[in-house]
């Protein structure tokens, strides 16, 4: 992997790290919720809010890398965020905010973007260098 921190978005990552950090994130994401539940105080709450956000940062920058390691810039991810912003938009013009259509549009709204990080860490990325550096499996063993 040449990208090493996870709060980096230079480098590529191979399917199976990127997999290991999303792993690793849904399972915080699990944690700082579990946490939320059980201890409602405000400064905790606060700390927990910290951690999402730098867990949400980890995240983008991982797909990043693995866009990278496919030959694609990190912009790609816009792409099925605009399709579920509009998606999510579309849903409370039509129906308002809150109601029960418009909860099942919105979280129907995640589907592009969730898509799109499961084809991304499917795909195989390009063999070779390519334009964001090595390949990750060429960095991880020098002797290749």
């Amino acid at each position: 992997m040449t990208g090493k921190s996870v709060f980096s978005g230079k480098g590529r990552v191979n399917r199976t790290a990127f997999w290991t950090v999303q792993f690793l994130l849904a399972v915080l994401g699990a944690c700082v919720k579990a946490t939320g539940l059980l201890f409602a105080g405000e400064p905790i709450l606060v700390l927990l809010l910290l951690v999402s956000a730098a867990s949400s940062v980890a995240g983008v920058f991982n797909l990043t890398k693995r866009l990278h390691d496919l030959g694609r810039s990190g912009w790609w991810m816009l792409i099925p965020f605009a399709i579920s912003v509009l998606v999510e938009g579309l849903a409370v013009a039509k129906f308002g905010r809150g109601s029960d259509a418009a909860i099942a549009s919105e979280n129907l709204a995640l589907l592009p973007m969730l898509a799109f990080v499961v084809v991304t860490g499917l795909l195989r990325g390009t063999r070779g260098p390519n334009r964001f550096g090595e390949p990750p499996a060429a960095v991880a063993s020098p002797a290749a």
